[in-house]
């Protein structure tokens, strides 16, 4: 029978699908059909320390991550993105 599938844990990454990226994230909020920043949520009384999502510069953050980072302001952060079907995803994030 042949081998179909050899599979072999490794700590390389391939470059052209996974990227690291560093800087400032920028919260945001919901409220009754609009989007608020981290500074707008804090004036309007909204409970910042529940983001609904997220950006570092273009890419989307879920609400999921955020919350496993305990990322509750907008601070500098260090992302992870992986290149799926064309379009880049965050899978991973921590204060930086």
């Amino acid at each position: 029978m042949a081998k179909v599938l050899d599979v072999t844990d490794t700590d390389k990454t391939n470059d052209s699908i996974v990227r690291i990226h560093v800087g400032e994230v920028r919260l945001k909020y919901k409220d009754g059909g609009r989007t608020l920043s981290y500074d707008e949520a804090k004036g309007a009384d909204i409970d910042t320390r529940k983001p609904n999502f997220a950006f570092l510069e273009d890419y989307y953050i879920h609400s999921r991550l955020l919350k496993e980072a305990n990322i509750t302001c907008d601070q500098k952060v260090e992302i992870m993105v992986l290149l799926k079907e064309g379009k880049w995803n965050t899978i991973e994030i921590k204060k930086a």
